[in-house]
């Protein structure tokens, strides 16, 4: 039942929804400070602050399995890969910013799945 639970919280993607509440603590200070700067710096800036929104899903990933004394498998991040690139991809948003996500995934993953797995 745990495991049904995991991945069906993965098909709704819901640590990617996650990701963009824990990415918030870094994007909105960071923004913030931006705002302030010419506007050249600003539209080469922010698609890079996806990485950030990668990364807290990642975190949201591996935190839904340690809750549930899971292991983390890898088609579960491959699941949520997908559904950031539909994401980006029906959003019209840049490759920027869908490669700073999955950047921001990919290392926050495989360097973080040592620490949270049960």
């Amino acid at each position: 039942m745990k495991a049904f639970l995991s991945y069906a919280l993965f098909v709704i993607p819901i640590p990617i929804l996650i990701g963009f509440l824990i990415s918030a603590v870094v994007y909105v200070p960071a923004s913030a400070i931006l705002r302030r700067c010419t506007l050249k710096v600003r539209t080469t800036v922010f698609p890079y602050l996806e990485f950030f929104t990668g990364g807290g899903g990642a975190i949201a990933s591996l935190l839904i399995f340690r809750f549930l004394a899971l292991h983390p498998r890898i088609i579960c991040a491959v699941i949520l890969a997908v559904w950031a690139f539909l994401y980006f991809a029906w959003g019209k948003g840049s490759l920027v910013r869908w490669v700073s996500w999955l950047a921001g995934f990919w290392i926050g993953w495989f360097t973080l799945e040592k620490v949270f797995t049960p």
